[in-house]
């Protein structure tokens, strides 16, 4: 049966937009990063909105975010639309730290709350071109409060320790579930991230900040090698020069922020700017029960995976 309904517009690729419009229509929602300064954009463009460089890349973003503040329409921008009204258009931070506009869907206006988690959904609007919306996600991130109030939570790394293995510090690598993370926060009010977790926001000193599971793959963005034993302490490995391994040290771009680390491979024959890695932990001290504390790396996808 025909849908007597107007047809709603359809969005006609650029050249610049063509990649962003591509991912869309593979459920993919795409944003761009800068080689040179590491800034993520949207919407895309062919320089850096940041330094100007024309040296930027797309890559596939979380697809998640949070509500930074929304409208109610209740009058359409056209009759395709009209069998939808009330319907809701939000600025959504994305996980990645640009702001997009879009569609809410599978809510109503009570439900909706400044800060809220939502993800992204797709359109069909033709055969090649599929339109993003963002829904409530059900996943529930954990406050600071839950943070602090679940010592259960982060004593449940003990599960870890007896297993052989510590964290260095629970407020920077959670061992308490199946796979490690590092905990970040991020401000409700600007939706900025940091690592590690700080009392009140870097960008707008805001004192509303969560507590975050950050994400475990990325980029390197830029690396060099530890040639020499850091200074102890606070570094708790070998320190005897004879002794001492030499290992990587780079800064990672997740999908949240930038990130300073070790790194598992130090060869600079094996490592190179862009190449995906993803988080894994490394022995660093031995305490006084036997453990192993260990701290957290990033190892090139083909090598964490092996």
């Amino acid at each position: 049966m025909t849908d007597p309904r107007p047809k709603k517009p359809v969005p006609r690729p650029t050249e610049e937009t063509r990649d962003y419009w591509e991912g869309c229509q593979r459920g993919e929602l795409r944003l761009q990063r800068c080689s040179d300064c590491g800034g993520v954009q949207f919407p895309p463009s062919r320089f850096c909105s940041s330094c100007l460089s024309p040296r930027v890349a797309s890559f596939v973003a979380s697809g998640t975010g949070v509500i930074r503040t929304y409208s109610v329409v209740r009058h359409p921008i056209s009759d395709a639309f009209a069998h939808e009204v009330p319907y809701l258009v939000a600025l959504v931070k994305l996980r990645e730290g640009p702001t997009m506009m879009a569609g809410l869907r599978h809510c109503t206006p009570e439900d909706v709350e400044i800060g809220m988690s939502v993800e992204v959904e797709f359109e069909p609007r033709s055969d090649t071109i599929r339109v993003p919306y963002f829904h409530p996600s059900e996943r529930r991130e954990r406050t600071a409060t839950d943070a602090d109030a679940s010592s259960a939570g982060r004593a449940d790394a003990s599960a870890a320790a007896k297993a052989g293995r510590v964290s260095i510090d629970d407020a920077v690598l959670d061992l308490s579930g199946a796979e490690p993370y590092l905990v970040g926060c991020r401000c409700r009010v600007c939706g900025n991230y940091a690592f590690p977790s700080q009392a009140s926001c870097a960008k707008c000193s805001a004192a509303d900040v969560e507590s975050v599971e950050l994400g475990t793959t990325g980029e390197l963005w830029a690396w060099t090698v530890q040639a020499f034993p850091p200074k102890s302490p606070p570094y708790l490995g070998e320190t005897d020069p004879a002794k001492f391994e030499p290992f990587g040290v780079g800064y990672v771009a997740l999908p949240e922020l930038i990130v300073e680390a070790r790194l598992t491979e130090s060869r600079p024959e094996k490592l190179a700017i862009g190449m995906p890695m993803r988080l894994v932990t490394v022995p660093l001290a031995t305490d006084d029960d036997g453990n192993d504390v260990v701290t957290f790396a990033f190892a090139p996808i083909g090598e964490a995976d092996a």
